[in-house]
């Protein structure tokens, strides 16, 4: 599948409602789409969820981007030094996944790149 073809995939599952399921991402995301150079990226929300979903799609890999709004640039250190300790143990646990830190307010943002050779909808749920 090309690009467009990937980008469609992905938000027809983020529209695709799950009733029995207590996973977020198997409730109804609104999406936009946002051309990038080099890729494409759909910005998803949910008025239920707190956060913002991007899917970034380039080349072989799509990225996926969860930023739950938490920012850290105003803690004290102490707290700031406690939550980045607590992203680094938790990564050790969850295969794939990476926290980072976004923007002027290091936001802290939930990431992993996914290879579309081997991607399915229940990859996407499941990370």
């Amino acid at each position: 599948m090309d690009k467009e073809e990937w980008a469609n995939t992905f938000i027809r599952w983020l529209k695709e409602v799950k009733e029995d399921s207590k996973m977020p991402l198997d409730e109804e995301w609104d999406t936009e789409i946002i051309e990038r150079n080099e890729g494409i990226l759909i910005k998803a929300s949910n008025p239920k969820q707190p956060l913002d979903v991007y899917v970034g799609i380039a080349g072989n890999f799509a990225t996926l981007y969860i930023y739950p709004g938490i920012e850290t640039a105003t803690l004290d250190n102490p707290q700031r030094l406690k939550i980045y300790r607590d992203l680094l143990l938790l990564s050790d646990n969850w295969r794939m996944v990476k926290y980072v830190l976004a923007g002027d307010e290091d936001e802290i943002v939930i990431k992993t790149d996914l290879d579309l050779a081997t991607l399915g909808r229940l990859s996407l749920i499941h990370i």
